[in-house]
């Protein structure tokens, strides 16, 4: 049985951070995975339905998508067969004044229809019905605590909200390495590995890293971030680096 986690994060607009991502390990070992949930600051009322039914819709449409590319470009390839099939059939056996514009549309519309025909009836087997029916169970049986870890992140981020870039300066410095336990130590790794899925196609984010790592200035960089993320997604950013910056500074990491 392996854990997960589930991070409920405010200080800022609402972000929910699960393992239901498209492409994750977890939709094919549905009943080898135990999921626990974690907030942090301001906890009333956040795991009531709406929660729920939000974390449903949300790891529904991430099954869907992890379900349907399985054998995504066989499809493709067989789409394209169908294509040239009923172009050559209809180039040689059927005699037209525009010889290619009817083939092109007709080849066309029966790829795609191959296609999508293929993908409704992935939808309907009643293998993804079950998993979608485990998936369910698995959400309504996540139980909630209050994380140390979360709560951090979110004082960071309200901090970074409120002050700019100056909070982190001034906090980076002060940060205490040992602020975390080795209980909740795989936590904040699980919590730093969702964040890294989060922002992996934000070269920003990696290049705040580096220059932090290389104690270079980063305002130019955060400006940057700002402008693209918002301030809110930029707080959460910092509050990263920051939870980064403990991890590898702490006394675990002398192990």
């Amino acid at each position: 049985m392996s854990n997960e986690f589930l991070f409920i994060i405010k200080g800022g607009d609402q972000v929910l951070l699960h393992p239901f991502v498209p492409g994750a390990l977890a939709f094919d070992r549905l009943d080898e995975v135990a999921v626990e949930g974690r907030f942090g600051i301001a906890a009333e009322g956040l795991v009531a339905e709406t929660l729920r039914s939000q974390l449903n819709d949300q790891a529904g449409r991430s099954l869907r998508r992890h379900q349907l590319g399985k054998g995504y470009y066989l499809r493709l390839f067989a789409s394209a067969g169908i294509f040239m099939a009923v172009y050559l059939f209809f180039s040689i056996v059927v005699r037209d004044p525009l010889p290619f514009v009817d083939e092109f549309l007709l080849s066309s519309l029966a790829a795609v229809a191959f296609f999508l025909l293929i993908e409704r009836r992935i939808l309907a087997a009643s293998a993804f019905h079950a998993t979608s029916v485990r998936l369910r169970q698995l959400i309504d049986t996540i139980f909630f605590v209050e994380s140390r870890v979360v709560s951090m992140v979110e004082t960071w981020r309200e901090e970074y909200i409120m002050l700019g870039g100056g909070s982190f300066y001034r906090d980076i410095g002060a940060l205490r390495t040992d602020a975390l336990g080795e209980a909740d130590l795989p936590e904040a790794e699980a919590l730093c590995r969702h964040f890294a899925a989060r922002w992996r196609n934000v070269a920003l984010v990696r290049a705040i890293y580096d220059a932090i790592k290389l104690g270079n200035p980063i305002s130019g960089l955060l400006d940057r971030l700002t402008r693209r993320l918002g301030k809110a997604e930029a707080a959460l950013v910092m509050s990263y680096m920051k939870l980064l910056y403990i991890l590898e500074n702490g006394p675990s990491r002398e192990r």
